[in-house]
């Protein structure tokens, strides 16, 4: 079968996709569908944010806050949340 990057590592789609404006409030999904490789039992999906940006760290427990993060799946999965802050200094 020969190789296909949409059939084999996965996809990442954005909605809605195109520019957002530096201080602007919104919601946005982000979904992945895993390929046929499949996630090892110990992997995992990371969202990355730059460094310096002005988005609020991302949380679970509060709809209404800023940084409201859910994380689904439609398969067998138990997906869980975890945040790094990045090291300063």
């Amino acid at each position: 079968m020969p190789y296909d990057e949409a059939v084999w590592p996965g996809t990442a789609t954005i909605d809605p996709s195109g520019t957002v404006t530096a201080g602007a409030f919104g919601t946005w999904t982000i979904t992945f569908r895993v390929g046929r490789s499949g996630i090892d039992n110990s992997g995992g999906i990371e969202v990355c944010t730059r460094m310096m940006c002005d988005w609020g760290n991302p949380q679970v427990d509060q709809p209404a806050g800023e940084g409201y993060t859910t994380v689904r799946t439609t398969g067998a999965a138990k997906p869980r949340f975890h945040f790094d802050p990045p090291a300063l200094g």
